[in-house]
């Protein structure tokens, strides 16, 4: 998932190394914002006069604080530039939430170094498409709202900007919400944390009880167990841990994976060593011990001195526990309550400082305009902290438990929290406790208990048991899947969401596209929100390999729901990262006998049904008008015979084999001037896999030996890529599997005729009546064929002179090809239409709605 970001990174960081040297900022501190990546802004900042790196950064609107980081990441590329030891890269996490909030302040973000005062800046990126605006045109002072009783108002405005965003996006929805929703009843979800028992083994000789479902399936679908022996190695399930919750939790960026009470409960073992007064857990070392040297000796003499030993804790609790998105259950009760403590030397100080108050001081110096001497100030650092916990709910657990009740006391005029909030907000919204209470619910965090509560009654860890429960009469059918995806997956969803509409059933759409790359805005416009809705029942347009991440990250809207999920699959086989999926369904829809074939002997008795799919009508086409578009850009004089063939580079370009398609295009017009093959893709330069490359650069070898053979690598729309296919006179397709294959169906639909391998789900359309067939032979797959390949899978190896045959009658033949064409044509419109899909989709969902 990540390995594209980190490739463009390599090479990101190779291109500026050079000009590292020459980067300083404002005499004291030099540094570069590098690049803004998938929500990511990279960047490294050091000390100008000895290239030292750990420095805390903030990143800035132009109306106050968004986030803090430590520019600690190591940078080869900057020390290799002469640059201290590297220890400086940073990475700021930018949620659209935030997002959001830095496009309402003008879409200018800053990172500088905070050392107090205003900072020292690194550099400034302007969201694309944002209007930006002058510093002076900041929001401060939007409402007139007196802060004469708070002098620290101001200063403290620009530190909790983005937190004061949270408090009114969280007390709106509140409002909205008119009061507390009911908690999630979870009834399906046990079955992520279950002992994946029946599943297939990776390897034969298991000698170990499977992992909880989750983490086993996880391990598939990351394709771990190449690494991780967990079948047989207890040392391995260890690092497989390890990977999860370092590596795999982090790319999540806050999303918190699922983890099982046997797992959190390992982590969080405390682990004595001898001559260490304080223990720390399992995952604190694993994470210690990756720690520099001199940061591990210091840490290890903290941890000998009772003096000194709120250091680590600290380190642990506010800066890598976060890092690793495992604050809600890694910080144990006792740690928590070290941090909190009074020392006994203050015990009758006023809003007395926390070993974590003191070290959260020393740590920020833009907070040393207060004094820990003033009880004045160490109110005000108090009451900033607690306002913080919008976005850092667990700082609560980290404060005196007396301040915190100080503050949400009630008095004339509201409680001091209620009345600095007003103050720094520039807000009457009131907040007494009963409601600042409730707002922290919203973020998963039970102010009473000092609880996160992403966990289950059965303690397992997981994110949707923080999130209330839809209200409000449920529809018939609500359809979840990634609408907003120019792919096969997003067109499947938005035709399927098409065909409900035409059953009279009430529906809901749903837009979901966790991890799916494609990209958006190409597509035919789809309605569909992120709200969810109850319902009777739920069509989760997902394949196998991503139904769990429905369960895990959103909310409850599946128990006491009938739950379908509508799957592609390309192998004979399902993968093991698929076998979850059947645990939390209750039935499986496919698109075609071939679908059946693989799902029905694998589903654990569970209906699996085809249903059909649609394609999406075309739009009026002038096909002599879009030949000529084409012709034009491709630079052709009008006479040349067009082949065509169409694929996403994310599908594996193996898969697609656009190799085979080549060969048999020259074997089949190698005497053929006029002949043209146009190879249409997009995502190419986003596929980072070796052996993808290594196939590509045979095409490009292709392309430069003979000039018939054209590529077009862009993203279209989707009347675009109509357009493009209208204008060609075949379309072919030799791919070793489809699950469905819309390229195929959607020329049948123009009236284009289709050369294709007969075999896979094209078939359910493909025939020796509509569509040119060629043989095929089935061959194994090797493991890094395509994804998720198990021991044992086939797909097809098409017959390439076969191949040339068919292109070439095709094209010696024109009656043959316009009657056949028409046929295929006829056969799509008869029984593909959205009209025909929906009468199957309708009968199937009256059947159910009547037993359920």
């Amino acid at each position: 998932m990540a390995d594209g970001l980190d490739g463009l990174r390599r090479r990101m960081r190779r291109q500026i190394a050079p000009l590292a040297r020459r980067i300083g900022v404002g005499g004291r501190y030099r540094g570069n914002i590098d690049a803004f990546i998938n929500g990511e802004m990279i960047g490294w900042a050091a000390r100008a006069a000895d290239g030292a790196g750990r420095l805390t950064v903030g990143l800035f609107t132009l109306d106050g604080l968004l986030a803090t980081a430590s520019a600690s990441i190591q940078r080869n590329d900057v020390r290799d530039a002469g640059i201290g030891d590297g220890a400086c890269g940073f990475v700021f996490r930018l949620d659209e939430t935030m997002l959001t909030a830095a496009r309402q302040a003008g879409g200018t973000l800053i990172v500088r170094v905070m050392d107090g005062g205003g900072g020292h800046e690194i550099g400034r990126w302007q969201i694309p498409g944002s209007a930006p605006r002058d510093a002076a045109g900041r929001g401060g002072s939007r409402l007139a709202v007196s802060a004469a009783n708070e002098p620290h108002a101001a200063q403290c405005r620009g530190l909790l900007y983005y937190d004061l965003v949270t408090w009114r996006r969280l007390l709106s929805e509140l409002d909205q919400a008119g009061g507390e929703p009911a908690p999630p009843p979870l009834e399906r979800h046990a079955r992520l944390f279950e002992p994946a028992a029946d599943w297939p083994a990776a390897q034969e000789g298991r000698q170990l009880e499977p992992m909880a479902a989750y983490l086993e399936y996880t391990k598939f679908r990351t394709r771990k167990e190449r690494d991780f022996d967990t079948e047989a190695s207890r040392e391995d399930r260890d690092h497989f841990l390890d990977w999860y919750v370092g590596s795999y939790g982090v790319i999540r960026n806050g999303l918190r994976p699922p983890l099982p009470r046997e797992a959190v409960a390992h982590l969080n073992e405390l682990l004595v060593m001898g001559g260490q007064k304080v223990p720390l857990t399992r995952l604190m070392w694993w994470r210690l011990l990756r720690r520099p040297q001199e940061e591990i000796a210091g840490a290890l003499a903290d941890l000998a001195d009772p003096a000194r030993v709120t250091r680590v804790l600290y380190w642990w609790a506010w800066e890598e526990a976060r890092k690793l998105f495992v604050e809600d259950f890694a910080v144990t009760d006792r740690h928590a309550e070290m941090l909190a403590a009074v020392p006994v030397s203050r015990k009758d100080d006023v809003w007395p400082f926390s070993p974590f108050l003191d070290h959260y001081h020393a740590a920020n110096p833009q907070l040393h305009f207060l004094s820990p001497a003033s009880p004045g100030d160490r109110r005000v650092v108090t009451l900033t902290l607690m306002l913080a916990a919008a976005t850092r709910p667990d700082v609560l657990r980290y404060l005196p438990r007396r301040s915190v009740e100080r503050a949400l006391e009630p008095q004339p005029g509201g409680s001091e929290l209620e009345r600095f909030f007003r103050a720094v907000a520039l807000s009457d919204e009131p907040l007494p406790r009963e409601r600042y209470a409730a707002a922290l619910r919203m973020q998963g965090f039970d102010l009473e208990r000092r609880r996160f509560l992403f966990a289950t009654p059965d303690g397992h860890r997981l994110l949707a048991a923080a999130m209330p429960r839809p209200a409000g009469e449920p529809v018939d059918v609500q359809i979840i899947g990634p609408f907003e995806k120019a792919s096969g997956l997003g067109q499947a969803t938005r035709l399927s969401a098409a065909a409900l509409d035409r059953t009279g059933l009430s529906v809901n759409r749903v837009n979901f596209g966790l991890d799916n790359p494609a990209p958006e805005g190409f597509s035919t416009a789809s309605a569909a929100s992120t709200r969810y809705r109850p319902a009777r029942i739920n069509l989760i347009h997902l394949n196998a390999e991503s139904v769990p991440l429905v369960f895990a990250y959103e909310p409850d809207v599946f128990s006491g729901a009938y739950n379908i999920g509508y799957f592609f699959w390309e192998l004979d086989s399902p993968a093991l990262c698929h076998y979850l999926a059947f645990d939390l369904l209750d039935e499986i829809w496919v698109s075609s006998d071939y679908g059946v074939s693989i799902y029905r002997p694998e589903a654990k008795g569970r209906p699996v049904v085809n249903v059909g799919m649609a394609y999406e009508d075309p739009p009026a086409i002038d096909r002599a008008a879009a030949r000529a578009l084409l012709n034009r850009r491709l630079g052709l004089k009008g006479d040349e015979f067009v082949v065509l063939t169409t694929f996403d580079s994310y599908s594996f370009v193996q898969r697609k084999n656009p190799l085979g398609v080549i060969e048999a295009f020259r074997r089949a017009f190698g005497d053929r001037p006029q002949a043209r093959l146009l190879i249409k893709t997009q995502n190419r330069t986003n596929v980072f896999d070796p052996v993808q490359e290594r196939i590509w650069n045979r095409v490009d070898a292709a392309l430069a030996a003979d000039p018939r053979i054209l590529l077009l690598n862009e993203t279209l729309d989707y009347r675009a890529l109509i357009e493009l296919k209208a204008a060609c006179d075949a379309y072919v397709s030799l791919h070793r599997s489809e699950g469905w294959g819309f390229g195929m169906i959607e020329a049948m639909a123009l009236g284009v005729p289709v050369v294709c391998t007969g075999y896979s789900g094209n078939l359910e359309f493909c025939s020796e009546e509509t569509a040119w067939l060629v043989n095929s032979r089935e061959i194994m797959l090797a493991p890094d064929d395509y994804i998720f390949v198990r021991r044992g899978q086939k797909w097809a190896d098409p017959d390439l002179d076969h191949a040339a045959r068919q292109l070439r009658t095709l094209h010696d033949d024109p009656a043959l090809r316009a009657a056949r064409a028409a046929a295929a044509q006829r056969r799509v419109r008869q029984d593909f239409s959205l009209d025909a899909i929906a009468r199957r989709y309708g009968a199937r969902l009256r059947e159910l709605l009547k037993e359920h």
